[in-house]
């Protein structure tokens, strides 16, 4: 048979576009309204400092001309698209529906079409008026549907005075459907008195309504506890006055220990290339932020580590992974430990890509790889600081002013450990030194007895996690592990196994907790014999 070409049709299925396609990825009440009051803030009038530094960085740079000529093309003059009042967001829930409400630029007809496309959205389409975290023309799409089966838009140019563009977007609409065209909308000069806009000159207003599921009172504050930090740099920084049923977010951090100096990343000159995609790497961007010492252990809830920034806007939040996670996680310790909890930060990684879904990074990329490397030296003097000092951090004074050094002068000076043997008396003879208690279990380490608490069951379980992990608290001597029952070790135990495996996980994790501590490998070797010979005799 001669050769035949072929052509193939790619045309996605018009169901794609509704709550059960691109809607079904979950992403929570608050980060899914996180996305929509993401783009919010974006198309957010400019504040006159805002304006400023634009003018000033076209002055002095061909990029920054290049940018305002786009702005001035589609707004016509940088003064248009000025304010004197902070950016305005209000969300409510109510009566069956999620209405969230700006007073941004608005959307013609053309940029409603566009918003709605799927990843058509674009800064060559449409001029930015300032950085964002991450552009993949879903946001709106994932998050609207994931949180009901119909959307609103209702929106009022500021290019386009006294006209509002309506379109209201059913997913039923696609089932059965063959194509992606003649939607209905309208385009009105009255101001109609149920819209959600009012009588704002400019702005959008997105409804939400058959809801996927009724979200309670506790799911609203739930919500506006994630808004809260997931924009702490917008109502910090911007002023920026964003309502979830008329009370206004505000921007909130734990408890810092006062006597803990707060690491200031920005002091370090910390440089890594913009990771551009397709292996292109941009111009250095600086690593910024702080870390520090809370004044509360947040073993429990696992509530410590880095809040994680993109573009002042929240990625991340507790990102307490270490180098044994895979990829490695930006602290430099092994894994998370109870010990090791009350560290707390946030950190702007503008070089760095989002995953698809901005709730998390783009752990393969070569910039996020650059980030552990330079971020090691300067957070191991904290890491230590939480790791050899109790909540009380003064009674080990020696290590708490090499840290306060260090975090002043970047000059990291460890304190000389004190001689081993007892305290010498006066005329030259030691004192003798305390005996220690003996063991009552196997499970005996530096003089202490360790305690293995109930494990808990692990969550959120995939091909790369281990079967089980740890925390170990060394002040109490107590260590929490936490079994993957979904784990083939568990799957392919025969019944009553999984009880001679959680042994196996107890002598595994105490193992690995002696080679964290710096003990030896032939130390460990033989820790791990005693501890099987111990459980299963022999």
């Amino acid at each position: 048979m001669p050769r035949e070409e072929l052509d193939f049709d790619l045309t996605p299925s018009p169901e794609l576009m509704t709550s059960g396609g691109i809607g079904s990825t979950n992403l929570g009440l608050g980060f899914a309204l996180g996305e929509i009051i993401a783009n919010s803030l974006d198309w957010a009038l400019l504040s006159k400092q805002e304006a400023k530094t634009i003018s000033e960085d076209a002055a002095q740079h061909a990029d920054g001309q290049e940018f305002l000529n786009a702005l001035e093309n589609e707004y016509g003059s940088l003064a248009a698209i000025i304010s004197n009042e902070p950016p305005q967001i209000s969300i409510e829930v109510k009566n069956g529906k999620i209405i969230i409400t700006d007073l941004g630029v608005g959307m013609n007809h053309e940029e409603v079409q566009t918003a709605m496309q799927l990843k058509r959205a674009s800064d060559k389409i449409r001029a930015p008026l300032r950085m964002r975290k991450g552009q993949f023309g879903m946001g709106l799409k994932v998050s609207a549907l994931g949180l009901g089966r119909t959307m609103e838009i209702q929106s009022r140019s500021i290019k386009t005075p006294g006209q509002t563009v309506v379109f209201k977007f059913m997913d039923k609409e696609m089932e059965g459907r063959s194509g992606w065209t003649s939607f209905p909308g309208y385009r009105t000069d009255e101001i109609e008195s149920d819209s959600p806009l009012g009588s704002q000159k400019h702005g959008t207003s997105i409804v939400i309504s058959d809801l996927n599921r009724n979200f309670t009172k506790d799911d609203v504050l739930d919500a506006r506890e994630e808004l809260c930090e997931i924009f702490h740099y917008a109502i910090e920084s911007l002023n920026s006055n964003i309502t979830v049923d008329g009370k206004p977010l505000v921007a909130t951090e734990p408890e810092m220990n006062p006597d803990v100096i707060r690491l200031k990343l920005d002091d370090y000159n910390l440089f890594v290339r913009e990771d551009l995609g397709g292996g292109r790497r941009g111009e250095l961007i600086q690593i910024r932020g702080w870390a520090g010492v809370m004044k509360k252990t947040m073993s429990g809830d696992l509530k410590y580590g880095f809040h994680t920034f993109r573009k002042n806007q929240l990625i991340e939040m507790n990102h307490n992974d270490g180098y044994r996670a895979q990829p490695s996680g930006l602290w430099p310790y092994p894994a998370p430990h109870a010990e090791l909890a009350r560290l707390f930060g946030h950190i702007h990684l503008d070089m760095v890509p989002p995953n698809f879904h901005k709730k998390g990074w783009n752990n393969d990329s070569p910039a996020w790889a650059e980030v552990v490397d330079v971020l090691k030296p300067v957070l191991e003097p904290l890491v230590k600081l939480a790791r050899d000092t109790t909540k009380d951090v003064k009674k080990n004074k020696e290590l708490l002013g090499a840290y306060t050094r260090f975090a002043k002068t970047g000059e990291w000076k460890l304190p000389k450990k004190k001689p081993r043997g007892g305290k010498e008396k006066p005329g030259g003879k030691k004192e003798p030194k305390e005996k220690p208690p003996e063991p009552k279990t196997a499970f005996h380490l530096g003089g202490q007895d360790y305690d293995f608490l109930t494990p808990n069951q692990g969550k959120n379980y995939d091909d790369s996690t281990p079967p089980w992990t740890y925390i170990v608290d060394h002040s109490s001597h107590e260590i929490q592990m936490t079994l993957y029952m979904q784990h083939p070790l568990f799957a392919f135990a025969k019944r009553g196994g999984e009880k001679i495996l959680t042994k196996i996980a107890q002598i595994d994790v105490f193992c690995q907790m002696m080679q964290d501590q710096g003990n030896s490998i032939a130390e460990v070797q033989a820790k791990r014999e005693t501890l099987y010979r111990e459980a299963f005799g022999g």
